[in-house]
């Protein structure tokens, strides 16, 4: 039984991930929570350009970002959303807990999810629909995890 499905919104790459979260959520009569990620200027842009305004304009940008996930929701479906600062993929990976009634959406595996957080993870679905995906069949990844396409 799936209680949760929770999805990370960090581009607008992201945003297909939000229709299969409502099918999966509307179908197992499950939670649907949105987590967009707030990006920051690296330090490193200090020496070129602004740093407090390229942050506002990321700010502005993810705000709206999430407000657009948002609006995809079905209206008669619930849902809860909220903001990370950073990348809400790392972040929901990161505090993935083993807990096996919710089920996390994100776009792709990053680099750094190698080994024991991979391990760690147990209920990861990506779906093969979204763009970007590959056309090839999923591989499995093992531990209780879903098919990483």
């Amino acid at each position: 039984m799936i209680a949760r499905v929770l999805v990370a919104v960090d581009s607008a790459d992201d945003l297909p991930l939000v229709d299969a979260a409502c099918r999966i959520a509307h179908e197992h009569h499950a939670a649907l929570e949105l987590v967009g990620g707030i990006a920051h200027a690296a330090p490193t842009v200090a020496l070129v350009a602004c740093p407090r305004a390229l942050n506002h304009e990321l700010e502005c940008y993810s705000r709206a970002l999430l407000s657009e996930a948002v609006d995809r929701v079905p209206p008669d479906m619930p849902v809860v959303w909220r903001h990370v600062r950073g990348c809400a993929r790392r972040r929901l990976l990161h505090d993935a807990d083993g807990d096996e009634t919710k089920i996390l959406l994100v776009g792709r595996l990053p680099w750094w999810a190698r080994g024991r957080l991979r391990r760690r993870i147990s209920a990861l679905v990506m779906c093969p629909e979204t763009a970007g995906a590959a056309p090839e069949p999923g591989v499995a990844l093992g531990d209780g995890a879903g098919t990483l396409a």
